[in-house]
């Protein structure tokens, strides 16, 4: 599936797309609102906005940029991180527990990971090869399991909580 990369994209709860194995750009929002958006070759220059559903695939650009919305349903990154930019998450405080997980990989990454917003973030896989800082700015990092972040990276705290276990 290819659709004009500089147009807005909205998938709802009842929605799935797909961009199967072709490299797929996108450069303006896009928005899950319950829905399920996947593919292999997903070049995210554009901030991903997350009321609920699931990111899913792999994901390269120069953008890997997540706004988890409020919601009394968690918002899922499943997808493998690609690229070697900083990531960042900015997780608002809602009814779900936790209001982000992320489960997918994270390749390594001199930028780092930041993690914003007052909810709650879990990042439960294994094995992430981030060599960049992670930086809490608010709300609760939890990390599900050893390896959830790489020992290479140092842990800044800028105001809210580091959590081992979800």
């Amino acid at each position: 599936m290819a659709f004009n990369r500089a147009k807005n994209v909205t998938i709802y709860s009842n929605g799935s797309v797909n961009f199967g194995s072709g490299a797929q750009n996108l450069d303006a929002g896009v928005s899950i609102l319950g829905g399920y958006l996947t593919g292999s070759q997903i070049y995210q220059n554009t901030t991903i906005n997350m009321t609920g559903g699931t990111y899913a695939g792999t994901s390269y650009g120069t953008n890997n940029s997540f706004t988890s919305n409020a919601s009394a349903a968690t918002a899922t990154v499943s997808a493998y991180l690609a690229n070697g930019s900083t990531k960042t998450f900015t997780v608002a405080d809602g009814a779900a527990a936790p209001a982000l997980l992320l489960s997918g990989g994270l390749a390594t990454n001199s930028g780092g990971i930041i993690k914003g917003g007052a909810g709650k973030m879990v990042i439960s896989s294994i094995g992430n090869a981030n060599t960049g800082s992670t930086t809490i700015n608010g709300g609760t990092l939890s990390l599900g399991s050893i390896g959830a972040i790489s020992t290479a990276g140092s842990i800044v705290f800028g105001g809210g909580t580091l959590q081992y276990g979800a």
